[in-house]
């Protein structure tokens, strides 16, 4: 309840605007709408699932605009970045699982609205695009993981994720499943989360004064 959270809508869901057609222009939007809220850090990123790829080129950019980023938080994200499958341009097939998940209360907005739906659709394909053509750079700051067993140990290498976020990086595993490990009723998942915003704090109280890292820069 301590923990303000600022959250980022993708461009494309008013039906007016065209979806980002890449993860460095996602990036730019967030970086700017981030510092139009907060115009220096430290700050505090974080990234649900492919998210994570946006993420760090969120982290990169501020970092090369001089702001401070404290360590990431990332939940469940993939080990790789992730070709466009056939079901990502199902059509009825995104439909129906968008519609899943807001039944599931795991999404929100007015689904039943053709209007709507069809703007989801278009900004999830632009999406799922944008992660198939991305190429990672190497992101060497702190980062703080909670993951499914399925993507620790699945078919993927984990240590793919290693090769992106290359600083140093501390992972958890906190359920079965992707649902499971993002599930704010899984025990394990919410202690595991609250112990990591604390570290993820303590950094934060721990960094030298502004003019110290100057100079040490």
């Amino acid at each position: 309840d301590d923990q303000p959270v600022w959250s980022f809508q993708a461009r494309g869901l008013d039906g007016v605007s065209a979806p980002h057609a890449s993860i460095g222009e996602m990036a730019a939007d967030y970086v700017a709408a981030a510092r139009a809220q907060c115009a220096h850090g430290p700050y505090f990123l974080g990234a649900l699932c492919v998210g994570a790829f946006v993420v760090a080129e969120m982290a990169r950019l501020l970092r090369a605009a001089g702001e401070e980023v404290l360590p990431l938080l990332l939940l469940d994200p993939p080990n790789r970045v992730l070709a466009r499958t056939a079901a990502h341009a199902d059509v009825e097939r995104v439909a129906g699982r968008m519609k899943a998940r807001r039944a599931q209360g795991r999404i929100a907005g007015p689904f039943e609205d053709p209007r709507y739906l069809a703007a989801a659709i278009a900004t999830a394909a632009a999406f799922n695009d944008a992660v198939a053509l991305h190429r990672p750079q190497p992101y060497d700051g702190a980062v703080y993981v909670l993951s499914s067993r399925a993507r620790m140990q699945g078919v993927a290498d984990p240590l793919d994720l290693r090769r992106i976020f290359t600083g140093r990086l501390k992972r958890y595993e906190v359920g079965t499943t992707h649902g499971d490990a993002l599930d704010p009723r899984n025990p394990v998942f919410a202690a595991t989360l609250r112990r990591c915003v604390d570290l993820i704090h303590g950094a934060a109280r721990t960094r030298p004064p502004a003019e110290s890292l100057r100079q040490a820069l």
